[in-house]
């Protein structure tokens, strides 16, 4: 069983990957269920400690929502008008997180 720093090591691999959470765990000789249960439990963290590392304020822009036909298996990016940033999140990401990102960049 990985350590907590594997774990998380690969569920950044996963998120780079493009690679559906299925396909990733095969490739990689893991338990598609126990890698779900680890991606559960780091979504549910609380995001002070990672969002008090920007050394520059944040602040929020406007949304463009556009729909597609394959939203769930693309995930939702957040994509910076003007400077191009773009932050990927998986469509498993909960929604109870991403809103607690985004009051924390409030």
């Amino acid at each position: 069983m990985a350590s907590k720093t594997n774990w998380q090591a690969l569920i950044d691999k996963w998120q780079h990957s493009g690679l559906t959470q299925s396909e990733f765990c095969r490739q990689h000789q893991l338990s598609t269920s126990t890698f779900s249960g680890r991606l559960s439990k780091q979504n549910n963290k609380p995001l002070k400690q990672a969002v008090s590392l920007h050394k520059t304020p944040l602040s929020i822009l406007p949304v463009t929502v556009m729909p597609s036909s394959d939203c769930a298996s693309q995930g939702i990016t957040f994509k910076h008008a003007t400077k191009g940033h773009q932050l990927q999140l998986p469509s498993s990401v909960s929604a109870k997180w991403v809103a607690e990102l985004l009051q924390c960049l409030d």
